[in-house]
């Protein structure tokens, strides 16, 4: 098994971090540190309504139930109506995507829910915990056996879903979106998977 680490220390024009992140709309760009999080990278929409600001590591396709886990370190700066965050395995970057395994939180959403969606046919379930716009979270999300995943925000709300798991190529993709005219920001500190 490999784990591969992102922690957004190193981040230059053209490149994103040392895996290489793709930059799909909006703008990324390396942000200062702040007391126990040195590498931040923050994703932001810009003005334009509908703009969906994401990175991925489009190069490095893998079937969804051979992805050991994933972890996403990250802090979400805005919980309005007007913004929409995604984080996880994603089959592409449509929004939303047919196929996926992931965090998201919609417009119409103030918690994070957990997603299992399969040709467009979804489970979706409400942690109950809302989006924390101060501080940096860890969400991970673990195959259990390649027809389950287990959800958890903070090691809490812990959720299985068995139901709706695709079994088809995916990305890790981290991601926000608006819904007005104004930017919307999604700050990364670290991303952590394990694949064979």
């Amino acid at each position: 098994m490999t784990v591969l680490t992102e922690e957004f220390i190193f981040v230059k024009s053209g490149s994103v971090g040392d895996l290489s992140w793709l930059l799909a709309a909006g703008s990324g760009s390396g942000a200062a540190s702040e007391p126990g999080i040195v590498g931040i990278y923050d994703l932001n929409t810009g003005t334009v309504s509908g703009t969906y600001s994401v990175i991925h590591n489009g190069g490095l396709s893998m079937r969804s139930p051979d992805v050991v886990f994933a972890t996403f370190n990250m802090r979400t700066l805005n919980n309005d109506a007007n913004t929409m965050y995604r984080l996880g395995l994603l089959g592409a970057l449509a929004d939303p995507p047919d196929d996926g395994v992931y965090f998201e939180k919609l417009t119409t959403d103030s918690n994070w829910f957990y997603v299992c969606r399969a040709g467009t046919v979804q489970t979706r379930v409400d942690s109950g915990i809302a989006l924390d716009t101060n501080n940096f979270l860890s969400l991970t999300m673990t195959n259990l056996n390649g027809n389950a995943w287990r959800f958890s925000v903070q090691d809490q709300a812990i959720t299985d879903i068995d139901t709706n798991v695709p079994a088809v190529p995916v990305i890790v993709s981290a991601g926000v979106r608006n819904n007005a005219a104004a930017n919307k920001r999604l700050s990364l500190n670290r991303i952590q998977f394990e694949v064979p």
